[in-house]
């Protein structure tokens, strides 16, 4: 069977530039943010240069691949479908026009790099979820420490409740 891994590693490279120039441009102006209901005027320019910066990338690249692509174009359509799509990459393009999602994008970078975001590594708890005849209470939990379970149960002291 034929490997396209030329074409991987082309998508790979492609995908660790364009985080080195979002996280290149976060780590320029994350101190500004502050976690707060007022916004400061600086942080309009500042979108206004994210947008510029990312469709120019996305423009370049989008290009390469498509002869006659229109950068217009594919933002109006991105907008009028916004509530269709879903992934990182859409969050990321919605970060052009919502503005809320682009201040959220940088609280949650400053966040990170001031050490404030919660490590669920250390209480992680996976278990196996085992399909049977009967499904009603054969589903094993998904846990998090001893408090918290992504199936929906309350727990206390460990013990399913």
């Amino acid at each position: 069977m034929a490997s396209n891994s030329g074409g991987d590693t082309n998508n790979q490279q492609q995908e660790e530039d364009f985080q080195s120039t979002q996280n290149e441009f976060l780590e320029k102006y994350y101190q500004e943010f502050d976690d707060s209901e007022e916004n400061k005027f600086i942080y309009t320019d500042i979108h206004r240069e994210y947008i510029n910066l990312i469709e120019k990338y996305l423009e370049n690249e989008l290009t390469k691949r498509m002869p006659g692509f229109s950068m217009d174009e594919f933002t109006k359509l991105v907008l009028e479908r916004k509530n269709e799509l879903e992934g990182e990459i859409f969050e990321m393009l919605l970060t052009f026009s919502d503005f809320l999602a682009f201040k959220e994008m940088f609280l949650d970078y400053k966040a990170e790099k001031e050490g404030r975001t919660v490590d669920l590594s250390s209480g992680l708890t996976v278990t196996s979820v085992h399909q049977d005849d009967d499904m009603s209470d054969d589903m094993s939990d998904f846990t998090i420490g001893n408090t918290f379970s992504l199936t929906g149960h309350s727990l206390n002291n460990g013990q399913s409740s």
